[in-house]
């Protein structure tokens, strides 16, 4: 399967999509590493929340993986 970029920017941000698995640090000041947290917004909406509390530091984005990875990686149970 070739890959081809649809989305490009230099800011991550941009790049999240609804369905994308986020990896938070949802404490980011404790000192102690944090607590990171898996989040999927399902919405546009409860996206931009979350990435307002990134801009503004309340939480620190650790890690994504896209919605395409995880369709490509499940294993369906029957």
């Amino acid at each position: 399967m070739k890959g081809y970029i649809t989305k490009s920017s230099s800011n991550i941000l941009d790049l999240i999509e609804p369905w994308d698995l986020l990896y938070v640090d949802i404490d980011p000041d404790d000192g102690y590493g944090g607590i990171i947290v898996p989040r999927i917004a399902e919405t546009e909406a409860e996206l931009d929340r979350w990435k307002t509390k990134i801009i503004n530091k309340e939480w620190k984005l650790e890690g994504v993986v896209t919605k395409e990875i995880l369709e490509e990686n499940i294993y369906e149970v029957k």
